[in-house]
């Protein structure tokens, strides 16, 4: 310890020391008059003014008092104690919360964490297109165990407006899907889509443009 702050610290204990002291002995040395046949001794009081206003009992005790506070010895060689010197704080590391699920409205056994799955879509240049037909494909990867099902939905816009039916995968893999009743000589929008649980991801959004129909 800094031999200034020990030097503080004794000082700051004898001052309560004193002040205490001279409290609880300032109570002690009021003057209780006495009567006595109706008159009132006031000797204790002549005698603590003929010393000052303070009796020679109470400045007796407040000189032993102040002699014993000077004695006082402080002990640090704690802080210098090798073993108190070796001790380390040990923080406990209770863990996170439990976090509960992703949606609570989902049925059970179908609500699944979107960061554990982390399924990528990448819908595939259609191909064997017609003038009314195309073969739809795109590649679906994914880590988890639940299963994932996977549709494509089409149109003639990019706001799509038909969709195929789905497909339950249980592993990563190429998703084919065959269109049949479409019209000649337009252009359709396409993109695949994965739907993990609760939650829906989509790829990326590809055209192709169906052949004109066969003259007669």
């Amino acid at each position: 310890m800094n031999k200034k702050i020990k030097t503080i610290l004794i000082a700051l204990i004898i001052l309560v020391a004193i002040v205490a002291a001279m409290a609880f002995l300032g109570d002690r040395s009021a003057p209780t008059p006495t009567t006595s046949g109706g008159l009132s001794s006031t000797v204790q009081s002549q005698s603590a003014a003929s010393n000052g206003g303070v009796s020679s009992t109470t400045g007796n005790d407040f000189a032993t008092l102040l002699s014993n506070a000077r004695s006082i010895s402080i002990d640090d060689s704690l802080f210098s104690n090798p073993a108190f010197l070796a001790l380390r704080d040990h923080p406990i590391n209770i863990g996170t919360d439990v976090v509960g699920r992703s949606n609570p409205f989902a049925p059970v056994g179908n609500d699944v964490d979107i960061s554990l799955a982390s399924p990528t879509v990448q819908t595939l240049q259609p191909g064997k297109v017609t003038s009314t037909a195309a073969e739809l494909s795109a590649q679906i990867s994914f880590a988890t165990t639940v299963p994932v099902t996977a549709l494509f939905q089409y149109g003639i816009t990019n706001q799509f407006g038909s969709v195929t039916v789905p497909q339950v995968l249980s592993s990563s893999t190429t998703v084919v899907s065959a269109l049949t009743g479409l019209s000649p000589a337009t252009t359709y929008y396409v993109q695949a889509v994965a739907v993990v649980g609760s939650t829906t991801i989509n790829g990326n959004v590809m055209t192709f443009t169906t052949a004109a129909a066969p003259s007669r």
